[in-house]
């Protein structure tokens, strides 16, 4: 395949580490020796643009502590960059990094663009086939995906960004079960723990969105009671599921919202739209399943 027309935007950041005690001289060697292996397979390509990062950026302002207790880069790591800005179409702005700069730039013209990298957060937040750096191999994002795997990060954080998690002690498995029990998407679950641990889900949101995200208008939280997920929040882990069942929710329960004052048995002969409106936006599946029995 020729990749004439194509626009090769480069994570330079990762092009950039090399080995403490290289020479500089070694450490160039090493740098063009990867820019030589990206031409080979992107065969017929020109435009190549490099992104970096340089300094502290908004997520420093945001939370003070990120990427904390990282390890000291190599003397070189300034000098390469120094030579890339030199030999090479290179951008770089001020208060932003390489991630969200070349994102920008690739939702711009994702038709057109290649990316590559060897952030995770670049290579599976965005939709598109791109090239991981690390191995120099093609990779395949899924829109489905992209979009999944961005909403974990927001309750798992960045350990290696030292950005924590917002439900600590629960991994990929456990979260996978929270969201099927709790019939919540990994999305609501985000801004569902954020609103009863009083965090800023904006903020959240920013951390961990790649590109300039101070003017995001984020949708207002409709706050709908989930009770799987406030046992596990109390307990802190799982199993709630079988304490759920146990509730004694039944037809004769009073009703919620402008029926309260009624049962829900009451509200049914009332009302009937509105008893099949809360089975279709109601996120609490005992309160679901007992409703559509009453229908």
């Amino acid at each position: 395949m020729n990749y004439e027309n194509k626009k090769i935007l480069i994570d330079a950041d990762s092009l950039c580490f090399t080995k403490p005690g290289d020479e500089l001289e070694v450490a160039i060697s090493k740098l063009e020796w990867k820019i030589k292996g990206l031409k080979k397979i992107l065969l017929g390509a020109t435009d190549f643009t490099f992104y970096l990062t340089q300094g502290k950026t908004f997520r420093n302002d945001i939370y003070p502590d990120y990427k904390k207790g990282r390890k000291k880069k190599a003397d070189n790591v300034k000098e390469l960059k120094k030579y890339l800005k030199e030999n090479y179409n290179v951008k770089v702005e001020k208060g932003y990094e390489a991630d969200d700069i070349i994102s920008d730039d690739y939702r711009k013209d994702m038709v057109n663009c290649i990316i590559c990298s060897i952030d995770k957060d670049v290579l599976n937040n965005l939709v598109g086939i791109h090239i991981n750096l690390y191995n120099n191999e093609w990779i395949t994002t899924t829109e489905d995906f992209a979009e999944e795997h961005f909403h974990i990060q927001t309750i798992k954080g960045d350990m290696i960004d030292n950005i924590p998690s917002i439900l600590k002690g629960f991994g990929l498995v456990k979260l996978k079960t929270i969201k099927e029990e709790s019939g919540l998407s990994y999305e609501e679950i985000c801004k569902y723990i954020c609103y009863k641990k009083d965090i800023n889900y904006l903020n959240r949101y920013r951390m961990l969105y790649m590109g300039k995200s101070e003017d995001l208008v984020l949708e207002e939280y409709n706050f709908i009671k989930n009770d799987y997920l406030e046992q596990v929040l109390k307990t802190n882990k799982l199993g709630a599921k079988k304490k759920i069942k146990k509730s004694k929710l039944t037809k004769d329960s009073m009703a919620v919202g402008k029926y309260k004052h009624l049962t829900w048995e009451e509200v049914y002969h009332t009302d009937l739209s509105y008893v099949k409106w809360m089975i279709s936006a109601t996120k609490d599946n005992i309160l679901k399943e007992m409703l559509m029995d009453i229908v």
